[in-house]
Protein backbone atom coordinates (compact mmCIF):
# COMPACT_ATOMS: atom_id res chain seq x y z
CA UNK A 1 0.00 0.00 0.00
CA UNK A 2 1.57 3.05 -0.90
CA UNK A 3 1.20 5.72 2.19
CA UNK A 4 2.14 8.87 0.76
CA UNK A 5 2.57 10.59 -2.75
CA UNK A 6 4.38 13.61 -3.31
CA UNK A 7 3.40 15.27 -6.70
CA UNK A 8 3.94 18.32 -8.75
CA UNK A 9 7.59 18.92 -7.97
CA UNK A 10 10.51 19.76 -9.57
CA UNK A 11 12.79 16.28 -9.02
CA UNK A 12 16.52 16.30 -8.56
CA UNK A 13 17.95 12.55 -7.53
CA UNK A 14 20.41 14.95 -7.07
CA UNK A 15 20.70 15.49 -11.18
CA UNK A 16 17.49 16.79 -12.64
CA UNK A 17 14.81 14.34 -13.36
CA UNK A 18 11.82 14.14 -15.92
CA UNK A 19 9.26 12.56 -12.85
CA UNK A 20 7.66 15.11 -11.43
CA UNK A 21 5.85 12.69 -8.77
CA UNK A 22 7.14 10.16 -6.31
CA UNK A 23 5.02 7.03 -4.24
CA UNK A 24 6.28 6.21 -0.75
CA UNK A 25 5.17 3.00 1.23
CA UNK A 26 6.74 1.71 4.40
CA UNK A 27 9.44 4.73 4.64
CA UNK A 28 11.05 3.88 1.02
CA UNK A 29 10.74 5.01 -2.29
CA UNK A 30 8.45 2.50 -4.61
CA UNK A 31 8.12 4.53 -7.69
CA UNK A 32 9.17 7.68 -9.25
CA UNK A 33 7.23 8.88 -12.54
CA UNK A 34 4.43 11.59 -13.60
CA UNK A 35 1.25 12.61 -11.40
CA UNK A 36 -0.86 10.69 -13.55
CA UNK A 37 1.39 7.27 -13.31
CA UNK A 38 2.20 8.16 -9.38
CA UNK A 39 -1.64 9.03 -8.69
CA UNK A 40 -2.86 5.79 -9.88
CA UNK A 41 -1.27 4.17 -7.25
CA UNK A 42 -3.22 5.60 -4.59
CA UNK A 43 -6.06 4.08 -2.58
CA UNK A 44 -8.51 5.48 -0.06
CA UNK A 45 -5.69 5.42 2.93
CA UNK A 46 -2.78 6.97 0.51
CA UNK A 47 -2.24 10.93 1.52
CA UNK A 48 -1.19 12.90 -1.46
CA UNK A 49 0.23 16.61 -1.22
CA UNK A 50 0.91 18.31 -3.61
CA UNK A 51 4.22 20.64 -3.82
CA UNK A 52 3.06 23.02 -6.42
CA UNK A 53 6.24 23.46 -8.43
CA UNK A 54 8.27 23.12 -5.54
CA UNK A 55 11.82 21.46 -5.20
CA UNK A 56 12.64 17.93 -3.95
CA UNK A 57 16.06 16.50 -3.43
CA UNK A 58 17.02 13.91 -1.38
CA UNK A 59 17.35 14.27 2.62
CA UNK A 60 21.26 16.24 3.11
CA UNK A 61 23.83 14.38 5.07
CA UNK A 62 26.37 16.23 6.87
CA UNK A 63 29.46 14.13 7.15
CA UNK A 64 31.46 16.38 10.07
CA UNK A 65 29.67 17.81 13.36
CA UNK A 66 29.77 17.64 16.84
CA UNK A 67 26.26 16.97 17.35
CA UNK A 68 26.16 17.08 21.60
CA UNK A 69 28.57 20.06 21.55
CA UNK A 70 26.14 22.15 18.92
CA UNK A 71 23.28 21.71 21.70
CA UNK A 72 25.75 23.04 24.23
CA UNK A 73 26.03 25.53 22.69
CA UNK A 74 23.15 26.86 21.94
CA UNK A 75 22.78 27.71 25.76
CA UNK A 76 26.04 29.52 25.65
CA UNK A 77 26.93 33.71 24.72
CA UNK A 78 27.33 33.36 21.06
CA UNK A 79 29.62 35.91 20.33
CA UNK A 80 30.76 35.00 16.53
CA UNK A 81 30.29 38.93 15.64
CA UNK A 82 31.97 40.53 18.57
CA UNK A 83 34.92 42.82 16.70
CA UNK A 84 36.51 44.12 20.14
CA UNK A 85 37.47 42.83 23.55
CA UNK A 86 34.69 45.25 24.81
CA UNK A 87 32.51 44.47 22.46
CA UNK A 88 32.46 40.48 23.75
CA UNK A 89 33.06 41.61 27.83
CA UNK A 90 29.69 43.99 27.28
CA UNK A 91 27.63 40.80 25.37
CA UNK A 92 28.47 38.49 28.67
CA UNK A 93 27.46 40.91 31.10
CA UNK A 94 24.68 42.01 29.30
CA UNK A 95 23.42 37.96 28.11
CA UNK A 96 25.38 35.88 30.41
CA UNK A 97 25.07 31.73 28.66
CA UNK A 98 26.18 29.04 30.48
CA UNK A 99 25.30 25.78 32.73
CA UNK A 100 24.85 25.87 36.75
CA UNK A 101 27.09 28.53 37.72
CA UNK A 102 29.37 28.68 34.84
CA UNK A 103 29.47 31.63 32.55
CA UNK A 104 30.17 30.76 28.97
CA UNK A 105 30.33 32.46 25.60
CA UNK A 106 30.85 30.89 22.07
CA UNK A 107 32.88 31.51 18.95
CA UNK A 108 35.21 34.61 19.25
CA UNK A 109 37.52 35.18 16.53
CA UNK A 110 40.19 37.85 17.56
CA UNK A 111 41.05 38.47 13.75
CA UNK A 112 37.96 40.89 13.58
CA UNK A 113 39.53 42.91 16.52
CA UNK A 114 41.68 45.97 15.49
CA UNK A 115 44.74 44.31 17.45
CA UNK A 116 44.24 41.03 16.24
CA UNK A 117 44.96 39.87 20.18
CA UNK A 118 43.31 37.24 22.05
CA UNK A 119 41.15 38.13 25.45
CA UNK A 120 43.18 37.17 28.41
CA UNK A 121 41.88 36.18 31.96
CA UNK A 122 42.07 40.39 33.30
CA UNK A 123 39.35 40.77 30.23
CA UNK A 124 37.15 37.73 31.34
CA UNK A 125 37.67 39.11 35.52
CA UNK A 126 35.75 41.88 34.12
CA UNK A 127 32.88 40.04 33.22
CA UNK A 128 32.72 38.31 36.82
CA UNK A 129 35.44 37.94 39.66
CA UNK A 130 32.84 35.60 41.80
CA UNK A 131 31.78 33.35 39.01
CA UNK A 132 34.05 31.12 37.07
CA UNK A 133 34.06 32.20 33.20
CA UNK A 134 35.15 30.35 29.98
CA UNK A 135 35.27 31.71 26.51
CA UNK A 136 35.51 29.40 23.65
CA UNK A 137 37.51 30.51 19.89
CA UNK A 138 35.32 30.15 17.07
CA UNK A 139 37.50 26.85 15.98
CA UNK A 140 37.78 25.07 18.88
CA UNK A 141 41.04 25.13 19.32
CA UNK A 142 41.37 27.71 21.58
CA UNK A 143 40.01 29.13 25.07
CA UNK A 144 40.18 31.42 27.59
CA UNK A 145 39.46 31.19 31.43
CA UNK A 146 38.99 34.26 34.52
CA UNK A 147 40.54 33.81 37.21
CA UNK A 148 37.76 31.95 39.04
CA UNK A 149 37.62 29.33 36.58
CA UNK A 150 41.36 28.42 37.09
CA UNK A 151 41.34 28.17 40.61
CA UNK A 152 37.69 26.26 40.75
CA UNK A 153 39.64 24.01 37.85
CA UNK A 154 42.75 23.90 39.60
CA UNK A 155 44.40 24.76 36.18
CA UNK A 156 48.31 25.42 37.26
CA UNK A 157 49.51 27.48 34.16
CA UNK A 158 52.39 26.10 32.01
CA UNK A 159 53.21 28.61 30.00
CA UNK A 160 53.55 32.42 29.77
CA UNK A 161 50.01 32.67 27.52
CA UNK A 162 48.28 29.96 30.22
CA UNK A 163 49.29 32.71 32.97
CA UNK A 164 47.18 35.06 30.67
CA UNK A 165 44.57 32.30 31.17
CA UNK A 166 44.80 31.21 27.10
CA UNK A 167 45.21 27.36 26.68
CA UNK A 168 45.58 26.28 23.27
CA UNK A 169 46.24 22.72 21.66
CA UNK A 170 46.08 19.71 23.84
CA UNK A 171 45.75 22.07 26.94
CA UNK A 172 42.55 23.31 25.34
CA UNK A 173 41.25 20.13 24.95
CA UNK A 174 41.81 19.29 28.71
CA UNK A 175 40.19 22.38 29.96
CA UNK A 176 37.10 21.98 27.95
CA UNK A 177 36.89 18.37 29.21
CA UNK A 178 37.10 19.41 32.60
CA UNK A 179 34.27 22.04 31.89
CA UNK A 180 32.22 19.45 29.94
CA UNK A 181 32.48 16.59 33.15
CA UNK A 182 30.51 19.10 34.91
CA UNK A 183 27.60 19.80 32.82
CA UNK A 184 24.21 16.90 33.89
CA UNK A 185 23.34 14.28 32.06
CA UNK A 186 19.58 15.73 31.51
CA UNK A 187 21.14 18.38 30.47
CA UNK A 188 23.09 17.27 27.36
CA UNK A 189 20.30 15.32 26.44
CA UNK A 190 18.67 18.32 26.01
CA UNK A 191 21.73 19.54 24.15
CA UNK A 192 21.00 16.66 21.82
CA UNK A 193 17.23 17.69 21.23
CA UNK A 194 18.38 20.67 20.71
CA UNK A 195 20.69 20.43 17.98
CA UNK A 196 18.25 17.29 16.34
CA UNK A 197 15.90 19.94 15.62
CA UNK A 198 18.12 22.61 13.89
CA UNK A 199 19.47 20.00 11.64
CA UNK A 200 16.23 18.80 10.44
CA UNK A 201 14.90 22.95 9.72
CA UNK A 202 17.80 22.46 6.91
CA UNK A 203 16.79 19.21 5.54
CA UNK A 204 19.81 17.30 6.93
CA UNK A 205 18.37 13.78 7.17
CA UNK A 206 22.04 11.71 8.33
CA UNK A 207 24.60 13.74 10.36
CA UNK A 208 27.88 12.00 11.00
CA UNK A 209 28.37 12.48 15.03
CA UNK A 210 31.59 12.77 15.72
CA UNK A 211 32.01 12.47 19.40
CA UNK A 212 34.15 12.03 22.73
CA UNK A 213 37.85 11.68 22.84
CA UNK A 214 40.58 14.29 23.04
CA UNK A 215 37.88 17.62 22.29
CA UNK A 216 34.85 16.29 24.65
CA UNK A 217 34.09 12.79 26.72
CA UNK A 218 34.28 9.15 26.09
CA UNK A 219 31.34 8.64 28.47
CA UNK A 220 29.06 11.33 26.25
CA UNK A 221 29.57 8.70 23.52
CA UNK A 222 27.67 5.72 25.53
CA UNK A 223 24.95 8.81 26.26
CA UNK A 224 24.91 9.50 22.83
CA UNK A 225 24.03 5.63 22.11
CA UNK A 226 21.63 5.89 24.28
CA UNK A 227 19.89 8.52 23.12
CA UNK A 228 19.68 8.45 19.26
CA UNK A 229 16.90 6.46 18.80
CA UNK A 230 15.05 9.08 20.29
CA UNK A 231 16.02 12.13 17.64
CA UNK A 232 14.40 13.11 14.69
CA UNK A 233 17.27 12.39 12.15
CA UNK A 234 20.27 9.61 11.68
CA UNK A 235 23.24 9.82 13.54
CA UNK A 236 26.20 7.71 12.84
CA UNK A 237 28.45 7.88 15.85
CA UNK A 238 31.68 8.57 14.48
CA UNK A 239 34.03 8.32 18.29
CA UNK A 240 36.91 10.13 18.45
CA UNK A 241 38.62 7.70 20.69
CA UNK A 242 42.45 6.04 20.53
CA UNK A 243 41.26 3.00 22.15
CA UNK A 244 39.65 0.68 19.44
CA UNK A 245 38.90 -2.45 21.63
CA UNK A 246 36.61 0.20 24.14
CA UNK A 247 34.49 1.23 20.73
CA UNK A 248 34.49 -2.61 20.01
CA UNK A 249 33.04 -2.99 23.43
CA UNK A 250 31.12 -0.45 24.08
CA UNK A 251 29.01 0.74 20.55
CA UNK A 252 29.68 -2.51 18.80
CA UNK A 253 30.65 0.39 15.87
CA UNK A 254 32.54 -0.08 12.29
CA UNK A 255 34.02 3.22 12.92
CA UNK A 256 36.45 4.73 14.14
CA UNK A 257 37.84 8.44 14.49
CA UNK A 258 36.55 11.52 12.81
CA UNK A 259 38.39 14.40 14.90
CA UNK A 260 41.32 12.18 16.40
CA UNK A 261 43.31 15.25 16.16
CA UNK A 262 46.50 15.07 14.25
CA UNK A 263 46.63 18.67 14.46
CA UNK A 264 44.77 22.26 15.34
CA UNK A 265 43.35 24.59 13.23
CA UNK A 266 44.88 27.48 10.84
CA UNK A 267 43.18 30.34 13.13
CA UNK A 268 45.01 29.02 16.33
CA UNK A 269 47.82 28.33 14.69
CA UNK A 270 48.03 24.97 15.22
CA UNK A 271 47.49 23.28 12.32
CA UNK A 272 51.14 21.48 11.56
CA UNK A 273 52.17 23.13 8.34
CA UNK A 274 55.86 22.37 6.39
CA UNK A 275 56.72 25.96 6.24
CA UNK A 276 55.87 29.29 9.09
CA UNK A 277 52.80 31.16 9.67
CA UNK A 278 52.96 33.92 8.25
CA UNK A 279 51.90 36.18 10.89
CA UNK A 280 54.13 34.12 13.54
CA UNK A 281 57.54 33.00 11.32
CA UNK A 282 58.56 31.33 14.64
CA UNK A 283 55.80 28.62 14.19
CA UNK A 284 54.93 25.84 11.83
CA UNK A 285 52.14 24.46 14.10
CA UNK A 286 52.71 21.13 15.82
CA UNK A 287 51.76 17.44 15.45
CA UNK A 288 49.52 15.87 18.35
CA UNK A 289 50.65 12.00 17.77
CA UNK A 290 54.21 10.91 16.91
CA UNK A 291 54.80 8.64 13.67
CA UNK A 292 55.31 5.44 15.82
CA UNK A 293 52.12 5.76 17.52
CA UNK A 294 50.07 6.81 15.04
CA UNK A 295 50.82 3.91 12.97
CA UNK A 296 50.27 1.60 15.74
CA UNK A 297 46.46 3.31 16.09
CA UNK A 298 46.11 3.14 12.44
CA UNK A 299 47.22 -0.53 12.22
CA UNK A 300 45.35 -1.90 15.00
CA UNK A 301 42.13 -0.63 13.96
CA UNK A 302 42.74 -1.26 10.23
CA UNK A 303 43.08 -5.16 11.20
CA UNK A 304 39.82 -4.72 12.92
CA UNK A 305 38.32 -3.75 9.97
CA UNK A 306 36.92 -0.38 11.11
CA UNK A 307 37.01 2.97 8.93
CA UNK A 308 39.10 5.17 10.08
CA UNK A 309 39.26 9.10 9.91
CA UNK A 310 41.56 11.53 11.60
CA UNK A 311 41.82 14.93 11.56
CA UNK A 312 44.39 16.59 9.32
CA UNK A 313 44.29 20.34 8.33
CA UNK A 314 47.95 21.17 7.36
CA UNK A 315 50.18 19.90 4.91
CA UNK A 316 52.53 18.29 7.59
CA UNK A 317 49.30 16.63 9.22
CA UNK A 318 48.29 15.50 5.98
CA UNK A 319 51.56 13.87 5.14
CA UNK A 320 51.59 11.91 8.44
CA UNK A 321 47.67 10.22 8.07
CA UNK A 322 48.68 9.23 4.48
CA UNK A 323 52.13 7.93 5.45
CA UNK A 324 50.19 5.74 8.31
CA UNK A 325 47.27 4.89 5.60
CA UNK A 326 49.80 4.04 2.95
CA UNK A 327 52.21 1.65 5.40
CA UNK A 328 48.91 -0.16 6.56
CA UNK A 329 47.22 -0.59 3.18
CA UNK A 330 49.93 -1.70 2.17
CA UNK A 331 51.38 -4.63 5.04
CA UNK A 332 47.37 -5.39 5.37
CA UNK A 333 45.94 -4.59 2.35
CA UNK A 334 41.71 -4.30 2.35
CA UNK A 335 39.55 -3.61 -0.61
CA UNK A 336 36.86 -0.58 -0.11
CA UNK A 337 38.28 0.19 3.18
CA UNK A 338 37.39 3.98 2.54
CA UNK A 339 39.14 5.54 5.37
CA UNK A 340 38.75 9.16 5.50
CA UNK A 341 40.58 12.57 6.29
CA UNK A 342 38.94 15.33 7.58
CA UNK A 343 39.15 18.57 6.50
CA UNK A 344 42.33 17.89 4.53
CA UNK A 345 42.74 21.99 3.61
CA UNK A 346 45.99 22.30 2.48
CA UNK A 347 46.93 19.31 0.67
CA UNK A 348 50.21 19.69 -2.00
CA UNK A 349 49.61 18.14 -5.21
CA UNK A 350 51.70 15.07 -4.46
CA UNK A 351 49.46 14.54 -1.72
CA UNK A 352 45.97 15.00 -3.64
CA UNK A 353 47.99 12.58 -5.91
CA UNK A 354 48.52 9.52 -3.11
CA UNK A 355 44.93 10.13 -1.47
CA UNK A 356 43.58 9.97 -4.68
CA UNK A 357 45.74 6.53 -5.22
CA UNK A 358 45.19 5.40 -1.61
CA UNK A 359 41.25 5.33 -2.10
CA UNK A 360 40.97 7.78 0.40
CA UNK A 361 37.52 9.69 0.99
CA UNK A 362 37.49 13.35 2.31
CA UNK A 363 35.20 14.85 4.75
CA UNK A 364 35.69 18.18 3.62
CA UNK A 365 33.69 21.98 4.92
CA UNK A 366 33.23 24.83 2.47
CA UNK A 367 31.80 27.05 4.65
CA UNK A 368 34.96 27.44 5.87
CA UNK A 369 36.46 29.04 2.08
CA UNK A 370 32.79 31.49 2.74
CA UNK A 371 34.22 32.47 6.43
CA UNK A 372 37.79 32.65 5.98
CA UNK A 373 39.11 32.23 2.50
CA UNK A 374 38.52 35.63 0.44
CA UNK A 375 41.25 37.90 0.36
CA UNK A 376 42.60 39.69 3.07
CA UNK A 377 39.93 37.16 5.73
CA UNK A 378 41.80 35.21 8.27
CA UNK A 379 43.69 32.38 5.62
CA UNK A 380 45.31 34.89 4.00
CA UNK A 381 46.69 36.49 7.40
CA UNK A 382 47.38 33.20 8.69
CA UNK A 383 49.00 31.49 5.32
CA UNK A 384 50.10 33.72 3.09
CA UNK A 385 49.69 33.37 -0.37
CA UNK A 386 49.20 29.57 0.81
CA UNK A 387 45.27 30.52 1.37
CA UNK A 388 45.18 30.69 -2.84
CA UNK A 389 45.84 26.96 -2.20
CA UNK A 390 43.43 26.02 0.41
CA UNK A 391 39.76 23.44 0.09
CA UNK A 392 40.66 22.92 -3.63
CA UNK A 393 37.91 20.55 -3.64
CA UNK A 394 37.50 21.26 -8.41
CA UNK A 395 40.89 19.72 -8.25
CA UNK A 396 40.18 16.94 -5.73
CA UNK A 397 37.14 15.91 -7.66
CA UNK A 398 39.05 16.04 -11.07
CA UNK A 399 41.59 13.37 -9.19
CA UNK A 400 38.67 11.25 -8.66
CA UNK A 401 38.79 11.47 -5.22
CA UNK A 402 35.31 11.29 -3.05
CA UNK A 403 34.33 14.31 -1.26
CA UNK A 404 31.34 14.27 1.36
CA UNK A 405 30.23 18.08 2.44
CA UNK A 406 29.97 18.56 6.48
CA UNK A 407 29.72 21.94 8.56
CA UNK A 408 32.20 21.17 11.57
CA UNK A 409 29.22 22.62 13.85
CA UNK A 410 29.34 24.06 16.06
CA UNK A 411 32.46 26.00 14.18
CA UNK A 412 29.93 26.45 11.06
CA UNK A 413 26.23 26.05 11.31
CA UNK A 414 24.74 23.17 10.23
CA UNK A 415 23.48 24.45 6.86
CA UNK A 416 24.46 22.64 4.05
CA UNK A 417 22.67 25.39 1.75
CA UNK A 418 25.53 27.40 2.38
CA UNK A 419 27.75 24.37 2.33
CA UNK A 420 26.26 23.82 -1.50
CA UNK A 421 26.87 28.16 -1.94
CA UNK A 422 29.93 27.92 -0.59
CA UNK A 423 31.50 25.62 -2.97
CA UNK A 424 30.07 27.22 -5.93
CA UNK A 425 30.83 30.47 -4.70
CA UNK A 426 34.66 29.32 -3.90
CA UNK A 427 36.61 32.48 -3.11
CA UNK A 428 39.39 31.06 -5.77
CA UNK A 429 37.35 30.50 -9.31
CA UNK A 430 39.53 27.75 -10.50
CA UNK A 431 38.16 25.18 -7.63
CA UNK A 432 34.21 26.49 -7.35
CA UNK A 433 32.07 23.57 -7.66
CA UNK A 434 28.88 23.46 -10.12
CA UNK A 435 25.73 23.09 -8.51
CA UNK A 436 24.84 19.48 -9.35
CA UNK A 437 28.59 18.69 -7.83
CA UNK A 438 27.67 20.81 -4.68
CA UNK A 439 24.39 18.77 -4.35
CA UNK A 440 26.13 15.69 -4.49
CA UNK A 441 28.91 16.85 -1.82
CA UNK A 442 25.63 17.09 0.46
CA UNK A 443 23.60 13.64 -0.85
CA UNK A 444 25.01 11.00 -3.51
CA UNK A 445 28.76 11.45 -2.61
CA UNK A 446 28.28 11.80 1.32
CA UNK A 447 26.40 8.50 1.38
CA UNK A 448 29.45 6.82 -0.01
CA UNK A 449 31.76 8.22 2.82
CA UNK A 450 29.25 6.04 5.12
CA UNK A 451 28.57 3.13 2.96
CA UNK A 452 25.18 4.03 2.64
CA UNK A 453 24.85 4.65 -1.39
CA UNK A 454 22.94 1.89 -2.24
CA UNK A 455 20.27 2.94 0.20
CA UNK A 456 19.89 6.66 0.31
CA UNK A 457 21.51 10.14 -0.66
CA UNK A 458 19.42 9.81 -4.20
CA UNK A 459 15.87 9.63 -4.85
CA UNK A 460 15.69 5.96 -6.09
CA UNK A 461 12.95 3.00 -6.06
CA UNK A 462 13.79 1.21 -3.22
CA UNK A 463 15.99 3.86 -1.17
CA UNK A 464 14.94 5.23 1.94
CA UNK A 465 12.73 7.71 1.49
CA UNK A 466 14.71 10.57 3.06
CA UNK A 467 14.19 13.88 1.27
CA UNK A 468 13.72 17.79 1.81
CA UNK A 469 11.69 20.08 0.02
CA UNK A 470 12.99 23.46 -1.25
CA UNK A 471 11.45 26.78 -1.85
CA UNK A 472 13.59 26.96 -5.02
CA UNK A 473 16.03 24.91 -7.63
CA UNK A 474 19.36 25.24 -6.46
CA UNK A 475 20.09 25.10 -10.54
CA UNK A 476 17.86 27.23 -11.87
CA UNK A 477 18.90 30.05 -9.23
CA UNK A 478 21.36 32.64 -9.35
CA UNK A 479 24.61 30.86 -7.58
CA UNK A 480 25.28 34.29 -5.51
CA UNK A 481 21.81 33.68 -3.64
CA UNK A 482 21.86 29.79 -2.97
CA UNK A 483 22.23 30.35 0.41
CA UNK A 484 19.07 32.30 0.21
CA UNK A 485 17.08 28.56 -0.46
CA UNK A 486 14.56 27.83 2.59
CA UNK A 487 13.68 24.33 3.70
CA UNK A 488 9.94 24.22 3.67
CA UNK A 489 9.88 20.30 4.50
CA UNK A 490 12.16 17.49 5.85
CA UNK A 491 11.08 14.09 5.70
CA UNK A 492 12.72 10.83 7.00
CA UNK A 493 12.66 7.01 6.64
CA UNK A 494 8.82 8.86 4.88
CA UNK A 495 8.10 10.81 8.19
CA UNK A 496 7.52 14.24 8.04
CA UNK A 497 9.72 15.38 10.92
CA UNK A 498 9.77 19.10 9.87
CA UNK A 499 7.62 21.10 7.77
CA UNK A 500 6.44 24.53 6.99
CA UNK A 501 3.55 24.06 4.47
CA UNK A 502 0.18 23.87 5.49
CA UNK A 503 -0.22 20.76 3.49
CA UNK A 504 2.02 18.63 4.89
CA UNK A 505 0.74 19.81 9.13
Amino acid sequence: MVDLILTGAEILTPRPSCADSLALAQGKIVKLGTQTEIISLSNTKTRIISLQGQTLVPAFFDTHAHVLQTGLDMQLTPLYEVNSRQELIERMRSCPGGFSTWVGGIGFDETRFADQQLPTKADLDLISLKDPVFIIRRDHHSLVLNTKAMETLNSQALSRSENLGIFRAQRNSEIRKKILSLIPAEDKRTSLHLAAKVAVSKGIGTVNALEGGDLFMNDDLLLIRDYAGSLPLNLIIYPQVKDPDWVAEHLGACRLGGCLLLDGSFGSRTAALSSAYQDEPENCGMLYFSDDELFYLVEKAHLMGFQLSFHAIGDRAIEQIIKAYKRALKLHPRADHRHRIEHCELPSPEQIHQIAELGLHLAVQPTFEHFWGNAGAMYEIRLGKRYLATNPFKTLMAAGIILGGGSDSDVTPMDPLLGIHSAVNHPKPEQALDVCEALELYTSQAARLNFLESQTGTLEEGNVADLAVLSQNPLTSPRESLKNIEVLATIISGDIKYSRLDCML
